[in-house]
Order: C-alpha cells, then structure tokens, then sequence
C-alpha cells in the first residue's frame, strides 16, 4: 500500500469540482465497484481532454467532494493502489478538510501505452480496513475499465473524424462546384478521377463524362508531346515551383481552346499517388493579347505604309489616265492591246495600293457606307465568281449555309473581299493537301453577332506562327505566290467592323479562319441620286487644281473631251488669284482640287472659298492621295463635299464633277 499525500491544483487541466454522472461502460464498473464493500461509494477520476472529471453513480449519496477529488489525484498519479483507512489520522494536517474520516481506496487507470487517463476508488465514511481481496477487485476492475475508456476514447475520436471529414467533404464539393478554375485530379496512369463544372465548361463536356478518361483524350495533337511530357516529370516528385503550362485541348465538336494549366504530384509520405491541379481558359485572352500587339505593330508601320501609298498613288493614277485617254481613241491593234495591257496592271497595282491603304488606316472610305448585308448571298456570290480557280486545283466546296440568318451591319463590298480573300486563302492551302483537297464555308450565329468559318483540309499552320499570320507583308507562300497582304487586309477590315477573327489550325489538321461580325442594329439611310446629265448636257467652266502636272493634263484633256472649258492651277493660291481675275460671278461651275499641295493645300483652299460666300465651296470635289491625314479624315465628316481616292478614272471623276455642279445649280 502506498501513503498519500494531497496535491496541489494542476495547471495543466481544468478541474471539474462538481461529479458527473456516469453512463456506458463507467456507470457499469461503478456499480460492481459498490458491491465490492457494502456502504462504499464508487468513484471515477477521468482525464479527458476537458480536463480531469469527477464521475459517479446516479442517485449516490452526497460526498466529500474536496476530499474525493485530491484522493483520487493523488491515486491517478500513483504506482501502485492507495489505501487509507482513517483520512483525519493519515492526512496531513491543516488540509482544510472536512472534520468526519473517510476510508479510501483508490487505483490507477492505466491505458494500454502505461499512459494514466483516470483513477478508480471507493470512498466510505467512518475509518475502517481494506482488505487485499478488496484492493485486487478492484485493481481488476480499473484494467477493464481502462480497455472500455480507450475503446469509448477511439469511437469518440473516429466520430469527431468523421464529422470532421463530412464537413471537409461539403466544403471541397462546394469548392469544386463554385470554383471559376477547372480543377483536376490524376491517377499515375493518366486517368482523370475529379471533374468540376468549369473543367466541363471548358472542354465543352456533360457531367461525367471526363471521369474515368485519359488525359490525353482531350489534348490536341500539336500539345501532345509538352502535355504527356509535363505529366510525366510532375508524376517524379517535386522538383520545385513549375511554371504553368499553355496547352490546346480539343472540343467534342472539334473548336480547340488554349489553356494554362498549373499542376503539382500528390504524395502519399514520400510516395507520387497522382496529379492534381486547376485548368483556366486563356483563348479569347490570348486574342486580346495577340491583336493588342499586332496593333502595336501596324501603329508602328500604319506611317511608313501611309506614305509609300501617298508617293505611288500620284505617278499610278497618271499611268492609268493617260491609259484611258489614249484608249479613247483609235488606236492598231498591236498599240491598244499594249494600252490596255498597260491599263490592266496600273489597275492591279491600284489595287494593291488600295489594300496597303486599308491596312495601314484601318478606316472605311468615303461612299463605302454600310448597311444590311446578307452573309449567305455574299458567300455564295464569292463561291460562283471563284468557281473556277476551285475547279482548277481539284477543290471541293461545301457551303453549310444557316437559314434566316440576321443580316450584318456592314459595308458589303468589304465584307466581299474579306470571304474573297478567305476562299482564295483555303484555295492555295488544298494545293497542298496530301489527300482530300475540300474546302468548308459555313455561317452561324455567334456570341457576338453573324460568323462565318472558312475550313480547308491543307497542310495546316503551326502554333509558332499564329502570332504573326494577320501581319502585312508576312506569308508562308513561296516567293511569287502572293505578297501576304491578304490576311492582313482581312484582319484591318473584319477590325473595323468591330468585329473579330481567329485562327484554329495545327499542322496537318488544316485550317479554319473564323469572322464574327456585329448584328445590323439599324436600317441603312437610303441616299439621293442626283443626275448629272443636265450639268453635262451644257459645257461647264472647270477649274482643276492639282501640284502633280500629269495628273492636270489628263484631267485637262478628257474634261475637254467632254465639252468642258478647263483652267488650271497648281496650287490654291493661284487658284483664289483665277478667281480674283474672272470676270464672272461664279467663276467656275466646279472646283476639282487636291487636298494635299504645297502652298495652300486643299482644305485652307476650302475655308478660304467659305469667306468669299459665293457659293463656291458648294462646286468643290477633292482628289486625294492621303487616305491617312487629318485633313482626310476632316473631309470625311461632311457627306456634302465628295472625296476621290487616287488612283483613280477619268470617268469617275467626270461623273462626280458634273453631279456636283448639278447639285450647286
């Protein structure tokens, strides 16, 4: 037996003073611990993580509890059982206790790693003996008892666990279910095990349905090799923070979307489970990316294509009026089929000019006003007229052309050479197609309004080249197969129209080029036609002004031709100094005037006509080689003063000059 003596409060638990009734398996090693001694009450000291607690039988009579508590610290503590038959004669003195003796009996109950979780002892008033027989009792009774408390203890904890578990379970579904990131996991085989609904969204798939498939089910062929790669080293271990990975993966539908995905190996200790990691759709951000830059790079162009088009466009137009002029005559054989060859490439070369200038401004022309245009007929006009360049190269064509589509808002003759230049695009790649030379045209409604996808089954683009496809000047054709402007003026114009492009292609997958344009949002204002026929019935009086000699001359003489009286100048001071001199009021029935001249250019030429208030800035038609200077883009804001572009025809600015001098009669 071992002598006792009282502790002082622990600090390390909190001490429940009042006892707590006893359930489970305490309260049934209570009851046979009170038939061990008649009279006895039966107690338990219980270390939990609350603290130490004082446990008893229902309905037990009142107790010590001071004394009871200490005692059974002191027994909880101890090596070996504590007996004391008389509390008053065997406790140390000045312990504040209560007067009457008690006999104790108390053992310690220990766990199974010798770890003490509680004492177990019978407490009795009066002073009175303890026999062996009593104290082995109830020694045994604490060993059982600490196998039922750790078992309660390890339910309690698996319970605690598993409502743990529960609620991270809710939290990690309601996660995966709100998360905007697609979020992964994969088995070391590949197989795809967790799926959220933005991961479906992305990959364009139902609920499900990734479950179970392997990665690379889903990855484009042209992300192959750095997809299985970039798995393979993360299923090694951590190797330290990777950097995340952009990669295409393909759509039941066949629309391949870039994504950035961020992975890291799931360990088991030291041991690689799987793959988990987040999915985010980068594709219409990397469009934005590429046409700020591309943006950027025409900015930096957009000046120096301006002015090639400004220095060619003059000698170009005399080339082509001269043309004109000596067509109009007769002329043998051999010298007209010169001219006109002549003709013919000065307007190839306008053309090309034409385009440059649409590039570098990025802006619609005058008289190109827009209006309702039908996607499908301008499909199937672009289908007919390159019906035999198709044919030529064995193409096969099919138009999946969507019904009652709504009309675009748009300048239709734009929007003619954007499907124009994509059908011949999709015409030179199926040259090179290794089997089925086919080409798809197919409209739609899109996101953002009407859509068109060009496909062909050519050789493909690869990824390293997308960035650069829509520049000027830049093409993947051998040398003599075209200039690489194409795409470039599709991009500038598909731009303007607020509209949007973007390229799918991998190498030998070939090709799609997909426009969307705006919905028309307006009905287009019909236009007033004016006949010239009264001005041109009649011989007007018509100034030109013009610095570039060759350009008067041909205006001088085809003007002449038509039965005008032509003046002259090459500038607009001297042209305000002819008008100083003419005896007649107005002077001249129109003004055909260059907008950009050394000395008084165009526009002050104009300013000063509106001081003079004669009417005569009502006669004015500008020509102009500057799609790009401020004074352009000034005239383009009033409808009433027209603008010709050069290079241009004779006719047309006869036809124009004598409307106008209709319209100011």
């Amino acid at each position: 037996m071992a002598s006792v003596t009282l502790l002082p409060p622990t600090d390390e638990a909190v001490v429940l003073r009042d006892p707590v009734p006893a359930y489970g398996a305490a309260a049934a090693v209570l009851r046979l611990a009170r038939r061990l001694v008649r009279g006895s009450v039966p107690v338990l000291l219980h270390m939990d993580a609350a603290g130490l607690r004082l446990e008893c039988l229902d309905g037990a009579p009142a107790l010590p509890l001071e004394l009871a508590h200490e005692l059974c610290r002191a027994a909880l503590y101890a090596e070996a059982p504590v007996t004391i038959s008389n509390t008053r004669s065997e406790l140390e003195a000045g312990a504040g206790l209560e007067e009457e003796p008690h006999a104790f009996a108390g053992v310690p109950v220990v766990g199974a790693s010798a770890r003490p979780i509680g004492a177990l002892a019978l407490l009795q008033p009066g002073a009175r003996a303890w026999t062996v027989e009593e104290v082995g009792a109830l020694t045994e009774l604490a060993a059982a008892l600490a196998s039922e408390l750790e078992r309660d203890e390890a339910e309690t904890e698996a319970e605690r666990l598993a409502q743990d578990l529960a609620v991270a379970n809710a939290r990690y579904r309601r996660l995966l279910a709100t998360c905007p990131l697609g979020i992964y996991f994969l088995e070391p085989t590949g197989r795809i095990v967790v799926e959220n609904r933005a991961l479906l969204e992305i990959l364009g798939r139902d609920l499900g349905s990734v479950i179970g498939m392997d990665f690379r089910e889903l990855i484009a062929p042209e992300s192959m090799e750095i997809a299985v790669a970039a798995v393979r080293d993360a299923l090694r271990g951590p190797q330290g923070p990777q950097p995340d990975l952009d990669i295409y993966v393909l759509r039941p539908s066949g629309e391949r979307r870039l994504v950035r995905i961020a992975r890291a190996p799931v360990l088991q200790g030291s041991r690689v489970v799987g793959l988990q990691g987040v999915v985010r759709d980068i594709t219409e951000e990397r469009v934005r990316e590429m046409q700020m830059r591309r943006g950027e790079r025409m900015a930096s162009i957009a000046p120096l294509l301006s002015g090639i088009c400004h220095e060619l466009n003059n000698p170009l137009t005399s080339i082509q009026s001269f043309a004109e002029l000596l067509l109009l005559d007769e002329r043998p054989a051999a010298d007209r089929e010169a001219l006109e060859i002549m003709q013919r490439e000065a307007h190839r070369a306008a053309a090309i000019v034409s385009d440059l200038r649409v590039v570098a401004r990025r802006s619609q022309e005058v008289g190109s006003s827009r209006g309702l245009v039908d996607l499908n007929e301008v499909v199937e006009t672009a289908v007919r007229e390159h019906r035999d360049a198709l044919g030529a190269v064995g193409a096969h064509v099919d138009c999946d052309l969507t019904p009652d589509l709504p009309a675009a808002w748009a300048v239709r003759a734009q929007i003619a050479q954007v499907v124009g230049h994509l059908l011949s695009n999709a015409e030179q790649a199926v040259r090179d197609a290794s089997a089925e030379r086919r080409i798809t045209l197919r409209t739609f409604r899109s996101e953002h309004g009407v859509a068109l996808a060009v496909t062909d089954t050519g050789p493909g683009i690869g990824p390293e080249h997308h960035d650069r496809i829509f520049d000027p000047f830049w093409t993947t054709r051998q040398a003599g197969e075209g200039a690489g402007l194409g795409l470039s003026l599709v991009h500038s114009i598909v731009a303007d129209h607020d509209g949007r492009i973007r390229l799918d292609s991998a190498p030998g997958l070939g090709a799609t080029f997909t426009i969307d344009l705006p919905f028309a949002e307006r009905a287009p204002v019909a236009e007033g036609e004016c006949d010239g026929d009264s001005a041109a019935s009649r011989g007007l009086r018509v100034l030109v002004v013009d610095d570039e000699a060759a350009i008067r001359v041909s205006l001088i003489r085809y003007l002449q031709r038509r039965g005008h009286r032509v003046a002259e100048a090459s500038e607009g001071g001297a042209a305000l100094r002819l008008l100083d001199e003419a005896s007649e009021r107005p002077a001249f029935d129109v003004i055909i005037a260059d907008l950009r001249m050394p000395g008084l250019g165009g526009d002050a030429l104009l300013e000063r006509l509106r001081e003079r208030n004669e009417g005569l800035e009502q006669r004015v038609v500008f020509i102009t080689g500057d799609a790009d200077g401020p004074d352009a883009a000034a005239l383009l804001q009033d409808p009433s003063i027209p603008v010709i572009w050069k290079p241009f025809e004779l006719a047309e600015v006869t036809q124009v000059a004598e409307a106008q001098a209709g319209l100011a009669g």
